[in-house]
């Protein structure tokens, strides 16, 4: 690209280089999706001038994008060594440990960034790792505090979600449909209304709820965008079949979300799918 041309045509006639733009030819890189390259343009910055925190934060954002998150985690330890007053750095490692479910580790960093610089994503990274510690209370507390910084439909569908865990089913299912009301083809408000009644023992009506977020789903053209989803429904649908004892139905949706999961290298999913699957392969002993 011209930018590309550009920024090596000045390393080429910078005498001594300039270790900013190595940083500027690495950034350039990732915009093109050239990641491995971008980051080692970003290791000679590196060898330039080792004290510059941005070049290891741009390094762990391209390890996040690569989902390499342990060693996104170690640059960003390095950018925070050399800043430890910066509000995204530990927004960073806050979500690369939530990434590799390391959810308690999770609130000492999301808190610090909170402390210096309250934002949305920020509230909604500590709900989330809140939620998957089962403190519901507290990820209620985080989510609203979501909401009121810059509402969005998403956060209300988590605010169901978490109402649901704490017994809510009411206020869950009003906030639930209300959503479906304003958006019918939005396959998440099904999938999460299916968790709602899933949670509340009532899975023949899960299935139905989840099936139609199938159905949205495979009417999308965006055939990644639905199987980055997918799986999720399906696994669900698999452990509410296997509770109706369903054992065909639920060994297929299990399989078909456990293939999936795999794909998409989500181990979260793939060990609940084989939770349900050795649990089949024993009933039928």
């Amino acid at each position: 690209t011209n930018a590309l041309e550009a920024i090596n045509f000045l390393i080429t006639k910078s005498k001594p280089i300039d270790y900013y733009y190595y940083i500027i030819k690495g950034r350039t890189l990732a915009r093109l999706g050239n990641n491995n390259e971008a980051l080692k343009v970003l290791d000679e910055a590196i060898k330039l001038n080792p004290s510059d925190s941005l070049i290891y934060k741009i390094k762990a954002d391209i390890y996040g994008i690569q989902k390499d998150y342990d060693s996104a985690l170690r640059n960003i330890d390095e950018a925070l060594k050399l800043d430890n007053n910066d509000y995204y750095s530990y927004k960073m490692k806050a979500y690369a440990l939530q990434s590799l479910e390391r959810y308690e580790e999770a609130l000492d960093p999301i808190n610090k960034s909170i402390k210096l610089q309250s934002d949305h994503d920020s509230y909604i990274i500590k709900e989330e790792c809140l939620f998957n510690l089962k403190r519901y209370e507290e990820a209620l507390e985080a989510i609203e505090k979501a909401i009121i910084s810059c509402e969005e439909e998403l956060d209300l569908n988590a605010k169901a979600g978490i109402l649901a865990k704490l017994k809510r089913k009411e206020e869950a299912v009003n906030i639930i449909e209300n959503l479906i009301k304003n958006d019918s083809e939005n396959e998440l408000y099904y999938d999460t209304y299916g968790e709602i009644l899933m949670w509340s023992n009532k899975f023949e009506n899960a299935i139905e709820k989840y099936e139609k977020a199938i159905e949205l789903l495979e009417s999308k053209t965006d055939i990644d965008a639905a199987e980055n989803f997918s799986y999720e429904t399906y696994i669900k649908m698999g452990k509410c079949y296997y509770e109706i004892k369903n054992r065909e139905a639920a060994l297929k949706h299990l399989q078909w979300g456990k293939k999936i999961a795999e794909e998409k290298n989500n181990q979260f999913w793939v060990k609940k799918a084989t939770i349900y699957l050795k649990k089949l392969e024993e009933h039928t002993q």
